[in-house]
């Protein structure tokens, strides 16, 4: 690799690697470069113990990557960014990447709108339904997930880092891509806080026993998340994810010990869903009375389980060998699958018609159904800093940096003062919203067909699509030559090449624009179906109107 990178050859800095200069064929050769010198790396400086290492102490912030990156900024604003060293943006590029793959499983698991939704989705959907579903969802998600894995492998590197799913949109498809994707992350991002506001808006109401305003509740939830998510780096909630698992199964053995040896919460499941009291009753099959709108968001809550793919991209570009993330995933989707399926099935035998969306709610026993609010309200606290923390990077770098020309959040002061000040716009921002529509079943719904179910299903096959045929039809039409001093943007690809390029590989490239189509149809349906319902529950449900003071749990 050149000591130098060449005046006029591609420019390097904060959004550098978003260069149309580059062509794809040279992002897969710094890629593997890249990867060869990671496995390089990590064979000289670590054991294998130690980098395999899946326990608390490997979460712990690796010391002086912080004066590494620093000092290396320090030098490259001293120079035009064209003349900064490949090994200076490399080392700078190392120094933000100290995440193990055991800390990354936490963060992945922890990544999740929670297993309490289980049991609501199968009592839509009935116990074979739900379980087929649940299967299938989990197989479908390890594909694209394999997919994305795959794509980030071979267009990140030292030298161009991959760092959000729209840059890796953006390297394949180009700048309007990366646009669509920037958008819908930051929806996404921003609506789970508002969700998970709203939900545990719930649980301090519970907590209470409905004696404090509804919107107060959030508010409250709210302004704890104004204060942890000043926190700036995800390593840094590593630990904290680490904790919010073990928060997680004490409330799934608090919900199952409880439903086993108590009657159903009655006055959450009306609140909720308008259930009159009577005996529990189950279904095999499709529940009677069950409206096919019903069932589609049954559907979209189980997608919530898979729905972590949209900040895999982030989490990646901070891990130390990006390689292992496979070990990562398979850990964690197989943990999600074993405890969820089974925290589903369990509760609804007990409970019935009568679960509600966040099941440990429907517990009736007021010590227990306390312990477990106090846990989930901790738990989700972590995930929603880790939303907003996230959302604002995404928003802040597509617009603020890219379009405002302002200051970078990480390495300057006055970043680091911005993101401190935009913290608490964008929770107030997403109380406003979550209080204005405080169905939770229905409005999370409508965001897994709007933006979940795109990033883990509908985007990642047409992305595998766009980077196969693409590396074909260059190889076809204009090699790489890493010796080349052009730097005029690859000629638009020829038609005959890209038809040749789709051929090598038709079987798949086909299965994969088949697997698009129908991810769009279901996303199709549901966003249908959330805005029916939402319609409906408004019209009939007193207890659901914007910014009450009654709680949607009674």
């Amino acid at each position: 690799m050149a000591e130098k990178s060449k005046a006029g050859k591609h420019e390097e800095g904060p959004v550098g690697h978003l260069d149309r200069k580059v062509s794809l064929l040279e992002y897969i050769q710094y890629a593997m470069i890249t990867r060869a010198e990671e496995e390089a790396r990590m064979g000289s400086e670590l054991s294998s113990f130690e980098t395999s290492r899946f326990g608390f102490l490997s979460l712990l912030y690796p010391k002086g990557s912080d004066a590494i990156l620093r000092d290396i900024v320090g030098q490259s604003v001293q120079q035009p960014t064209t003349y900064v060293s490949d090994m200076e943006w490399a080392n700078a590029s190392r120094a933000l990447r100290n995440a193990t793959w055991g800390a990354v499983f936490f963060l992945i698991t922890t990544d999740m709108f929670g297993p309490l939704t289980v049991p609501w989705a199968i009592s839509q959907l009935g116990y074979v339904p739900g379980v087929v579903l649940y299967t299938v969802f989990g197989a479908v998600g390890g594909y694209t997930t394999h997919q994305l894995w795959t794509i980030f492998i071979l267009l990140d590197s030292s030298r161009y880092p991959l760092k959000t799913y729209g840059e890796m949109a953006y390297r394949i498809y180009g700048p309007w891509a990366r646009g669509v994707c920037n958008v819908l992350q930051s929806l996404q991002l921003f609506f789970s806080v508002g969700l998970l506001i709203l939900s545990n808006g719930q649980g301090i109401s519970q907590l209470s026993f409905g004696r404090l305003c509804f919107v107060v509740c959030n508010l409250v939830f709210t302004i704890a998340g104004c204060l942890v998510g000043q926190v700036r780096s995800i390593q840094r909630f590593q630990w904290l994810a680490n904790i919010a698992i073990w928060l997680n199964i004490a409330i799934l053995c608090i919900t199952m010990g409880a439903v086993a040896n108590s009657a159903p919460n009655y006055e959450a499941a009306a609140a909720q869903s308008l259930v009159q009291p009577g005996p529990v009753v189950t279904s095999v099959d499709v529940p009677e009375g069950s409206i096919f709108q019903g069932q589609i968001i049954g559907l979209l809550q189980a997608i919530y389980a898979y729905g972590g793919a949209m900040i895999y991209c982030e989490i990646m570009n901070e891990m130390k060998r990006p390689w292992d993330f496979w070990k990562s995933f398979i850990l964690a989707q197989t943990f999600i699958f074993c405890f969820y399926m089974f925290y589903g099935l369990f509760v609804y035998s007990y409970q019935g018609q009568f679960t509600v969306l966040l099941s440990n709610q429907g517990i009736s026993i007021d010590s227990l159904r306390t312990a477990s609010n106090s846990l989930g309200i901790v738990s989700s606290l972590i995930l929603a800093c880790l939303y907003g923390n996230i959302g604002i990077k995404v928003f802040y770098k597509y617009i603020g940096v890219e379009w405002l020309h302002f200051p970078d959040l990480n390495t300057t002061q006055t970043g680091k003062i911005l993101f401190a000040g935009l913290v608490p716009v964008y929770w107030s921002l997403a109380f406003v919203i979550c209080s204005a529509i405080p169905n939770l079943t229905n409005f999370s719904a409508l965001i897994a067909a709007v933006c979940v179910l795109q990033f883990t299903f509908t985007f990642p096959p047409i992305l595998m699509v766009g980077l196969s045929v693409q590396r074909e039809a260059e190889t076809l039409q204009q090699p790489f030559n890493p010796q080349a001093e052009n730097a005029a943007p690859p000629a638009p690809l020829k038609l005959e090449h890209l038809v040749k390029a789709y051929k090598k590989h038709w079987i798949m490239n086909t299965i994969n624009i088949l697997f698009f189509l129908a991810s769009l149809s279901l996303a199709g349906l549901g966003i249908y179906s959330s805005i029916y319902l939402l319609q409906i529950t408004f019209a009939t449900n007193d207890n659901i109107t914007s910014f009450t003071c009654v709680s949607p749990v009674g």
